[in-house]
């Protein structure tokens, strides 16, 4: 059975419909979720007005730029926020709110680049080097500052050195598949060379670590590790290299998404319709890993949710990537966001309150992983 023209664009019609329905619905949810962590308190459990909320966001906002244009207001910022209950509650969790969605997008932006590159839809940002270089970095950082390498003044140097080794790390897996392939670098290559590097650094490491190290340099260096930086998330140091990192990465990307679909498939295929498959593969991978650093350094070992986002937005959005990189930001953000409020009501158990937030994603991503495989069940799209 032919279908003609006017057919054709009717279904592609009804699907941009059922497309908009749901990135509307998911924004909604974002939304909710995000103004109700805003009104959850942080000193005691209990909730804040939503209209006492926007009040303190408003005065939080305008003082913000009465400071940068030095209006007169900014003098009598005290009195201003005096007149403001749980003004300082809000700002915080505000701040915290923002910082989770960034990263939840840049996680699950970073996990859909992979699997896309890869067409596999079990890779992850982990896999070529890059949690291998962060975990080389914090060894490296404990050497030189000893036990105060995980404090908030040492932010800065977490991600210049993160970014240093994982980029540093992911360039000689490419080069190095590059040249075993006869400057032909394939898939299959690239990933047989990030595995083999990935695995000698990660045993290395074990090796050297049990000569060099006592056992409180061992320890903040595995809790550097496994937790990342999230005790100093309100850090404004860490703030403008996860700012940088969502510009000099997501953006690239956001132009790149056209191509992205072509890298799925086969290269001969890509190279018929005028795309070099290896040049949008490398700077997809490059800009991802710029990504993955941000979020590995803040929260530690999360690839758990780089791997499970992109598998819900393919079966919420479809495996356009145009389409699913707008899915991965928002479900990337919900996701986290729900895992900020977890954190929230925990912190006021005696017993459960020291969870961290890579704790809690890890937990809370493996049941929605598992749902949403066995509902997929339909292989790699």
């Amino acid at each position: 059975m032919q279908i003609g023209l006017e057919e054709i664009i009717t279904l592609r019609k009804a699907d941009r419909k059922k497309l908009r329905t749901r990135t509307v619905l998911s924004i909604v949810v974002l939304l909710v979720l995000f103004w109700a962590f805003l009104c959850t308190r942080t000193v005691e459990i209990g909730l804040i007005s939503p209209v006492q909320a926007l009040s303190n966001v408003f005065t939080y906002v305008k003082l913000s730029l009465a400071q940068i244009f030095h209006w007169s207001i900014f003098d009598d910022q005290l009195a201003v926020i005096q007149a403001q209950p749980y003004y300082y509650e809000t700002v915080t969790r505000l701040e915290g709110a923002v910082q989770a969605v960034v990263l939840g997008a840049v996680l699950a932006v970073s996990g859909a680049v992979y699997q896309c590159v890869f067409r596999n839809p079990i890779a992850t940002p982990t896999m070529l080097g890059v949690s291998s270089g962060v975990r080389l970095s914090n060894f490296v950082l404990v050497l030189q500052y000893s036990t105060i390498a995980s404090t908030a003044t040492l932010v800065t140097l977490r991600y210049i050195y993160g970014y240093v080794f994982s980029i540093g790390i992911l360039v000689v897996v490419l080069v190095v598949a590059h040249f075993m392939g006869n400057k032909k670098s394939s898939v299959a290559d690239v990933l047989l060379v990030g595995s083999i590097v990935s695995r000698l650094l990660s045993q290395g490491l074990r090796v050297v670590q049990s000569y060099v190290m006592d056992d409180d340099a061992y320890l903040v260096l595995q809790q550097m590790n496994l937790y990342g930086t999230d005790a100093n998330l309100g850090n404004s140091q860490g703030a403008i290299f996860r700012l940088c990192a969502l510009l000099v990465g997501m953006l690239p990307l956001y132009f790149m998404r056209f191509s992205l679909n072509v890298v799925s498939f086969e290269d001969e295929d890509a190279k018929c319709l005028g795309i070099s498959a290896s040049r949008i593969r490398t700077a997809s991978l490059i800009f991802s890993t710029i990504l993955m650093v941000a979020a590995q350094v803040q929260l530690g070992d999360v690839a758990l949710l780089a791997l499970l986002v992109p598998h819900i937005c393919r079966y919420v959005f479809g495996a356009n990537f145009q389409d699913m990189l707008v899915g991965c930001i928002l479900y990337g953000g919900i996701i986290m966001l729900v895992c900020k409020v977890v954190v929230a009501l925990l912190s006021f158990s005696p017993y459960l309150g020291v969870m961290s937030m890579n704790v809690i994603i890890n937990v809370i991503s493996m049941p929605l992983l598992i749902f949403v495989l066995l509902k997929e069940r339909r292989g790699w799209a």
